[in-house]
Order: structure tokens, then C-alpha cells, then sequence
């Protein structure tokens, strides 16, 4: 799913739903736990998994650790680059959060959260910490998020 806006297709690339994102055949998407270990690679004040609670705990969603968005984000200091994507809401039939300076991105994870939710990771520029939160209701195949595979 992209926008018209070449910028944006070119700079930040395509978003994916939860059934099209397909890794290349020589990698995989990330877990919520590998997920965890490079944010705790980065900042080892991030907490773990368990840590951050489940769907509906209250602790599932929110901004955790101290840097490791600064660090992750792109001219951060680890090399990942992640770009304010933003993503794509079918239910609104628009694209949110796409801003190079203000935005925000959310990131597959190939972890569910419960039967009905996945894992997102996500990053906003104007914050320095990573957050983690569930897909949230709605229609699954109408939220498109960033992919990011590790190879294996």
C-alpha cells in the first residue's frame, strides 16, 4: 500500500498488512522478544516483554526505556535508520503520522498479542523512547505498518 506521493514511496516505501508482508525468502519478520533484545541492545533500560504487560493489561501500550528511538530512528546512532512511515488506515481510507520531522511509525511484529491483535513496535520523532502496543480493534487487513526482516 503506498500513497501517490512519490516522496514517499521512494524515501519511505511501501506499508504492509498483517497477510502481505512477506519477508524475503532467506529472512524473517521480527518477534515482540527480538524486537526487545535490539531496543535492549541500544538502551538496556528498555524492559522486557512480560515487563510491558499484555492486550488490556494497561502496561501494554506507552513509551518505555530512555533512548532507544533516538538511537534507532534515522540519524540515530545505531545505523537501523527507522523512517516516520506513518501508516495506513483502511477503516479512515487514509495514510496518519507520515512526517519526516513530526511523524511516526509502526513496525510488524510477527508476535500476536492475543488471537486477534499482533504486536507493533513504534517509533515518533519528537520522542526518544520506543513504544509497544497491540494492532487495536478494528480489521486487520485494513492497518498497514512498516516491515522491517531480519535476515537469517
Amino acid at each position: 500500500m503506498h500513497d501517490e506521493n512519490a516522496f514517499h514511496f521512494t524515501v519511505v516505501g511501501d506499508l504492509q498488512n498483517m497477510h502481505c508482508g512477506k519477508p524475503p525468502a532467506n529472512g524473517h519478520i521480527p518477534t515482540d522478544d527480538e524486537w526487545y533484545t535490539l531496543e535492549n541492545f541500544v538502551d538496556p533500560t528498555t524492559v522486557t516483554p512480560t515487563e510491558l504487560g499484555y492486550p488490556g493489561s494497561g502496561a501494554d501500550i506507552g513509551l518505555h526505556g530512555t533512548d532507544a528511538g533516538t538511537k534507532l530512528k534515522f540519524n540515530g546512532t545505531s545505523g537501523f535508520e527507522i523512517n516516520m512511515t506513518g501508516d495506513y488506515r483502511g477503516y479512515a481510507s487514509s495514510f496518519q503520522y507520515r512526517d519526516l520531522n513530526n511523524g511516526a511509525t509502526m513496525l510488524h511484529t510477527s508476535s500476536l498479542a492475543d488471537p486477534t491483535h499482533f504486536w507493533l513496535r513504534n517509533a515518533a520523532a519528537q520522542a526518544p523512547q520506543m513504544s509497544r502496543g497491540s494492532s487495536g480493534s478494528g480489521n486487520l487487513n485494513n492497518l498497514f505498518v512498516s516491515v522491517r526482516c531480519i535476515k537469517d
